[in-house]
């Protein structure tokens, strides 16, 4: 059994582990025969494919912002479609390639022949529509370059980086990279006059609204997770409320 657990500045890696980025906990019996657990740092090449399904990084709040936007609102739009955030993804049965995505959107069976923490993409006979990824620093390479060559490998028809950069520990900078898949390589995509880059598959545009990734529909209307329509919902009945309140009151002066 594994238990990940956040990284931990005072635990050395291991002999051959230059790189913790995140470490778990593996179950193990010690010489007095109880069950312990030994910390077991991830390398970067542990990142990138995760070994494990309970693998965890540890990111900024802007970053999971994003990703449960992301996953709230193309959801909720795409109820067919498996909108996954930060799940294991192995492109092969023998999990030859796995990767662990911000945000995937996929085209497959609503019942999964496997189902679990790992989605496998062949054994579902699915594929891939749009990858969004939510750049980490501490391991932007990943991102922006091992992950451009493997997404193309395995199809993905659209990768969409969001290029972040932090400052003091809160982001103060984004831009979107967007590729579009060609059979020799992944080419760069240029943005609408607006700064957006559309989306035909799913028929809406990816953008930023300030340093946050933000999606809009085809006539330009931000579509909004269960928190924003929330908010909304909340500043609504504030005024009908407030306007309730003036009409009582102008009845009352007859």
């Amino acid at each position: 059994m594994l238990v990940s657990i956040g990284i931990d500045a005072e635990s050395p890696p291991s002999v051959g582990r230059l790189f913790t980025y995140s470490v778990i906990n593996v179950k193990k019996r010690g010489s007095n025969g109880k069950e312990e657990f030994e910390r077991v740092p991830l390398t970067l090449e542990e990142m990138l494919h995760p070994p494990y399904e309970e693998d965890f990084r540890v990111v900024s709040e802007e970053h999971v912002s994003d990703c449960r936007y992301l996953q709230d609102v193309l959801t909720t739009r795409f109820p067919k479609l498996a909108v996954l955030s930060d799940h294991r993804i192995a492109w092969d049965d023998e999990e030859k390639l796995t990767h662990g995505p911000d945000c995937i959107v996929i085209e497959g069976p609503r019942k999964r022949v496997r189902p679990g923490a790992t989605y496998y993409m062949s054994a579902e006979k699915a594929k891939a529509l749009l990858i969004i990824e939510i750049v980490s620093p501490d391991y932007a390479h990943l991102d922006t370059d091992k992950k451009v060559k493997e997404y193309h490998q395995v199809g993905v028809p659209i990768y969409i980086i969001a290029d972040t950069r932090y400052r003091g520990g809160k982001r103060v900078a984004c831009k979107l990279i967007a590729y579009q898949w060609t059979p020799m390589q992944y080419v760069l995509t240029h943005p609408d006059s607006q700064g957006r880059y559309w989306i035909e598959s799913l028929q809406l545009y990816v953008d930023l609204e300030g340093v946050q990734v933000a999606l809009y529909d085809k006539d330009g209307n931000k579509l909004l997770g269960h928190k924003e329509l929330a908010q909304a919902n909340k500043v609504l009945e504030t005024k009908m409320r407030a306007m309730e309140q003036e009409l009582h009151r102008l009845r009352s002066q007859k």
